[in-house]
């Protein structure tokens, strides 16, 4: 095990099944522990299946701060700055640990100003949040806040995402003008 260990890169072990159980391997365990994670359970698969699972159906008050990151997962939060009755916040669009190709939402908005259009990009694993930014050339000129779009945000592959916007207008005041715009982040 020593040896492949040191020709191998590994940041965890898993240790599962009753043979682990005892104190005959301390002198392996003090050697798996430099550098990685090692867990050892009866059930660490099928716990973590249930977890995952639990997690797609609602996410219970057990685990409330817990993501579970796997290769094909998210590793940001994707979301936006907004005005609530005059009081700055954030929405949520895409949360990190959603699957990528489960990752995908559509909503309407409307732009209290100018002709862009931006995401905030917060990564989970550290590091600082990133502004995605779509400038929407060619939308007609209107006053503040009379231009609703149509977001949809979803991922094409692991670490890209798709933001796609039409232009929706404001009613019968301020028809659409047909506007559509695509930007593809790596994210």
């Amino acid at each position: 095990m020593q040896e492949f260990l040191q020709q191998n890169d590994a940041s965890a072990v898993y240790l599962t099944g009753e043979g682990f159980h005892g104190g005959w391997m301390k002198e392996t365990a003090a050697f798996l522990c430099r550098g990685r994670r090692v867990f050892q359970g009866e059930n660490l698969f099928s716990k973590g299946a249930a977890y995952s699972a639990l997690l797609h159906v609602d996410k219970p008050s057990e685990i409330p701060d817990s993501i579970f990151l796997a290769r094909d997962a998210l590793r940001s939060n994707i979301g936006i700055e907004v005005l609530l009755r005059e009081q700055k916040g954030y929405h949520v669009l895409l949360d990190a640990g959603v699957k990528w190709y489960n990752a995908e939402v559509e909503e309407d908005f409307i732009l209290e100003n100018g002709k862009e259009f931006s995401l905030l990009q917060t990564p989970v694993t550290g590091g600082e949040p990133r502004q995605l930014t779509v400038h929407l050339n060619g939308l007609p000129d209107r006053p503040d806040r009379t231009t609703r779009l149509r977001v949809v945000v979803n991922m094409p592959a692991v670490n890209r995402l798709r933001v796609q916007i039409s232009d929706l207008g404001f009613g019968d005041i301020f028809p659409s003008g047909g506007g559509s715009w695509q930007e593809v982040f790596e994210v």
